[in-house]
């Protein structure tokens, strides 16, 4: 027998505590053995149960197990939450089990925000022409697993702009060390915060068809509508390959699409401030999928400033190419205060500039020995 046991897994964040198990070994008569008995509990420390019961046959070693999960949240994570009930039973052999189960997830939490996950990311290697095809060693299979895993709804996924619902058909089966997953994650509702705009989700699904579990094809699809535009934002191919589209409704080019969802206006209607704006949102959208921010990115963000560039000119007298940096922040919606400075240490330069109307702005600029300022006006066709 054993009473109050515990099993802890520091890496997965799985505990189970008041475990109870009780073995029972009896002699028949002769020399024939009869089954050993096994009962077993074992409880989540939060009201969630599990049991199981059943013999083991000396000859040959057959097993006769059936167990039973009753609100089960054995994961004490910040990342994911889940609630399981269900059956499981393990028939067959030691050497060659059988492992049946039925599983529901009651309700579940993802919380994004807080996911663990690998940065390191493997590369695909293409081998020559001349190169043999790589032998994969078959794996000897030994026993085999058939798991129903059904979550009806109450699968919160949020976070990094994310709040949506999803339920799940999910099946595990084969050969017990090379399972197969087959099944699919449905969309129940769900919206997401992208370009400053509220967007709703779409049906999605995401889908597994036997490969990787860590790489399911995705087919995900955001919407968000306004009397003169309907904008979607699919993303497809799988977790390691995906692709993000952008179309609207009237057909727009991307930058179009972008400028009518952040500012309700097209691209040439915007002022100083709202291009930068529409700039950055175009090249976030372009590099998706890259990870990580730019080093001028990276600096808007640490100085908490609106512009953070590197500018370049040609001297008129000389003819030699200058840099400068310019640093700067937005007051409002249309003043504009900066500081530029050159390589030379009288080189600083003080710029505001207001914007008059979408197409025109004034300006002054402020050096050491200059003071100039003027208007202007532009019209992109």
């Amino acid at each position: 027998e054993v009473a109050g046991g515990r099993y802890e897994d520091l890496a997965l964040g799985i505990l189970l505590t008041d475990i109870k198990a009780s073995v029972t070994a009896g002699s028949g008569k002769g020399l024939k053995l009869e089954p050993v008995r096994v009962e077993a509990s074992m409880s989540d420390g939060r009201g969630g149960l599990v049991t199981a019961a059943g013999s083991l046959h000396p000859e040959g070693g057959r097993l006769d197990l059936d167990a039973a999960m009753k609100r089960l949240r054995p994961l004490r994570r910040t990342d994911i939450q889940a609630t399981l009930s269900g059956t499981a039973s393990v028939k067959g052999t030691l050497m060659a089990p059988q492992v049946a189960a039925d599983i529901t997830i009651d309700e579940a939490l993802v919380n994004l925000n807080r996911l663990t996950g690998s940065s390191v990311t493997t590369l695909p290697v293409e081998g020559t022409s001349e190169a043999p095809e790589p032998v994969t060693e078959k794996k000897e299979g030994h026993g085999s697993l058939d798991v129903s895993v059904r979550a009806p709804g109450h699968i919160a996924v949020n976070g990094h702009g994310l709040e949506s619902e999803w339920q799940a058909g999910l099946r595990v089966r084969g050969a017990l060390n090379d399972p197969l997953v087959i099944g699919s994650v449905r969309s129940v509702r769900g919206q997401f915060d992208l370009l400053s705009k509220i967007f709703t989700l779409r049906p999605s699904t995401i889908s597994f068809n036997g490969g990787a579990v860590s790489n399911p094809l995705l087919d995900v699809t955001l919407r968000y509508e306004v009397p003169d535009i309907t904008a979607d934002v699919r993303v497809s191919g799988s977790v390691r390959r995906m692709k993000l589209e952008l179309t609207s409704t009237p057909s727009l080019p991307q930058e179009e699409i972008i400028s009518r969802v952040m500012f309700g206006r097209g691209s040439s209607e915007l002022g100083r401030f709202e291009s930068l704006r529409l700039a950055a949102a175009v090249a976030r959208l372009a590099g998706f999928g890259s990870g990580g921010l730019g080093v001028l990115d990276l600096g808007r963000a640490v100085l908490g400033v609106d512009v953070l560039r590197v500018n370049s000119a040609t001297d008129k007298e000389s003819g030699d190419e200058e840099s400068s940096l310019e640093v700067g922040k937005f007051i409002g919606e249309k003043i504009y205060l900066g500081v530029e400075q050159g390589l030379e240490p009288d080189s600083t330069a003080v710029i505001m500039e207001l914007e008059l109307t979408p197409h025109s702005k004034a300006g002054i600029r402020t050096e050491q020995d200059n003071t100039s300022a003027g208007v202007q006006w532009k019209m992109n066709y």
